[in-house]
């Protein structure tokens, strides 16, 4: 992404761009912020409490999900809160942590952007947030900031960003 950009082989990328390292030569434009929230089954105990911590699910088997270096993310957010995840599977599906979770085998922390409150097998699937714990998934443009657009591109980031908008409004 970074040497097509700066060579002007591409004039912008969408993907996730809370996962990459800021540079100066490249401009990041957040289309969406998606909170990350803590996912677990209909029923749980912790769905009781007024205000759930990180310390109320360090001990409760977490299922990773590996994707897009979110093992990374999630882990260095727990270190930087003096703690660990426990970890008890690890998937690149995110249906089968839905799945897992709405099992009640574990708990996660993931999107509200890939959130659905049903499983496959059709069991709910709940989320809270955890208040000691503020975690984004971002999505958006990134670009050179050096060089310009072209016009066919600028068009259609122009038309990103509109479309992007009205559906967060609708949301």
């Amino acid at each position: 992404m970074n040497s097509s950009l700066r060579l002007g082989e591409t004039d912008f990328c969408l993907l996730l761009t809370s996962n990459i390292a800021r540079e100066t030569d490249l401009k990041i434009e957040t289309f969406i912020r998606s909170p990350r929230r803590l996912w677990i089954s209909q029923g749980h105990p912790l769905l009781s409490k007024a205000v759930i911590h990180l310390a109320d699910i360090a001990s409760l088997p977490f299922l990773l999900l590996d994707t897009d270096e979110y093992p990374d993310v999630i882990r260095g957010h727990w270190h930087t809160h003096g703690g660990q995840p426990n970890v008890s599977f690890t998937t690149t599906s995110f249906e089968t942590v839905r799945s897992l979770v709405a099992k009640g085998r574990g708990v996660t922390l993931l999107s509200d952007l890939v959130y659905r409150p049903w499983s496959l097998e059709g069991l709910r699937v709940m989320r809270r947030t955890v208040e000691d714990s503020t975690t984004y998934m971002d999505v958006g443009a990134v670009l050179s900031e050096t060089l310009a657009l072209s016009e066919p591109a600028a068009v259609v980031l122009d038309y990103l960003r509109v479309m992007i908008t009205r559906h967060g409004e609708d949301a």
